[in-house]
């Protein structure tokens, strides 16, 4: 009998507390998670580089970034003349993407990603944009094997990323073939990389 109370009683109790209505602040909740994943995220690579010429950013999972910093200006638009400090994010796997927060949804729909990448470019702690007509090389590592489109994303108020597709398509890279470095004699050492 006192089994049937007790559990009577909780059901009681279940049932009065899913009838309270409770106001949720969708925001602050939100805001609350993306501190949490900020603790997990991965950490962006640095690198501080000389302007005196043509730059080859190399991140640890294949990135590539080629600029020529006289295409690059301050955001006020003024030229760069001291060192440009690069800051990338690689991201190519699922469980990398979910502590970064950088979830992959366009307009409502799931994208399969190959890899997602930040690349912030400043110059005495200002941002840099590209000059008009210009643009910046990138090469991506290849983490799958389907055919991707390349998407911007972009924040909202809330933290969220909303990715927008580019009418563009990624050109393939040829095969690199095996070279022993004539400076250094490292086989495949990344100066000595031939195109064939």
């Amino acid at each position: 009998m006192n089994r049937i109370i007790t559990f009577l009683t909780i059901a009681t109790l279940l049932l009065a507390s899913c009838n309270q209505k409770t106001n949720i602040d969708f925001k602050t909740e939100i805001e609350k998670l993306n501190d949490l994943l900020q603790k997990y995220e991965e950490p962006s690579q640095f690198y501080s580089i000389s302007t005196d010429s043509i730059i080859r950013v190399i991140g640890e999972k294949g990135t590539v970034i080629n600029i020529n910093p006289s295409d690059l200006i301050t955001e006020n638009g003024k030229q760069i003349s001291d060192s440009i400090e690069v800051e990338l994010k690689e991201l190519t796997d699922q469980n990398e993407m979910f502590r970064t927060n950088t979830q992959t949804v366009s307009n409502g729909k799931l994208l399969v990603s190959g890899g997602a990448y930040f690349i912030n470019i400043k110059s005495k702690g200002q941002k840099v944009k590209l000059k008009p007509e210009r643009k910046l090389k990138v090469e991506f590592p290849k983490v799958d094997e389907n055919e991707m489109t390349l998407f911007y994303g972009q924040r909202d108020s809330l933290g969220q990323l909303a990715w927008d597709s580019v009418p563009k398509k990624f050109e393939k890279k040829p095969k690199l073939v095996s070279v022993r470095c004539t400076i250094c004699g490292v086989k495949n050492c990344q100066y000595s990389r031939m195109a064939m």
